[in-house]
């Protein structure tokens, strides 16, 4: 569970892509998200793109380039920036 008055007192909210291919998880990391945004705290994400625990490739990518378009600081692989470049690309 996140809790709001966890996020009301961090300096900092730090949330992991991989969470987010798993629906309960998913849901909490959207939730720390939100409440990030409500009480303007520094959103960092921590990229690990892996394919076999993601229902699809494109479920993996808009999973990610949500969390990432909402995110101040960005931990990535080059091989996981190239992959983000070739979805945005098409």
């Amino acid at each position: 569970d996140v809790l709001e008055k966890d996020i009301v007192n961090a300096d900092l909210v730090h949330l992991g892509s991989v969470a987010c291919a798993f629906p309960n998880s998913r849901k909490a990391t959207h939730k720390a998200l939100e409440l990030a945004q409500k009480y303007r705290k520094l959103v960092s994400l921590d990229i690990n793109l892996r394919k076999g625990i993601y229902s699809t490739e494109e479920d993996m990518y808009h999973e990610t380039r949500t969390l990432v378009e909402k995110s101040h600081i960005l931990k990535l692989s080059a091989s996981e920036l190239l992959f983000l470049e070739r979805m945005d690309s098409g």
